[in-house]
């Protein structure tokens, strides 16, 4: 019998470790986590030709004073020193998906777009974003992964 105590107590003792572990919740479960002003703390971009990585960009072409801001009722905004892009976001299963209508930014026309960001982190004070695109012209094919923090203000 103490055989088969010792080891009971032992897997007991860490299930009751493991229940007890404080959860991870960097992950979005709604809008109302990501909403207020964010400003860019590093932003890396990495573009590849043909699977080669071919420049790496460690400001993103962004400032410190360039963020994005998000509003609860699904609207938001980028602004850079280029000018100020207005979009719809919507958020859900840790993906940010950014809808921005055709606006003129910056004296220059932009069509509709939209960009779907990986939420790799998300917590009252730091986000995460995750960038992946991949287009093919003149049959070279072209991808693009940005790697963006932000601060909340």
């Amino acid at each position: 019998m103490k055989y088969i105590l010792k080891p009971l107590l032992l897997v007991l003792t860490v299930a009751a470790m493991i229940s007890c572990s404080k959860s991870n919740n960097s992950s979005p479960s709604s809008k109302s986590s990501i909403v207020g002003k964010w400003s860019y703390s590093t932003d890396t971009v990495k573009f590849y030709n043909n699977g080669t990585l071919d420049q790496t960009d460690t400001n993103g072409g962004v400032t410190s004073s360039d963020y994005f801001q998000f509003n609860s009722n699904g609207t938001g905004e980028q602004v850079t020193s280029g000018g100020t892009t207005t979009f719809t976001y919507s958020i859900s299963n840790g993906k940010l998906t950014m809808n921005a209508p055709a606006q003129t930014i910056g004296g220059q026309p932009e069509p509709t777009s939209t960009e779907v960001a990986s939420v790799k982190i998300l917590t009252s004070t730091d986000l995460f974003l995750y960038f992946d695109g991949t287009e093919v012209y003149n049959g070279v094919i072209n991808e693009t992964t940005e790697a963006a923090h932000f601060k909340k203000q």
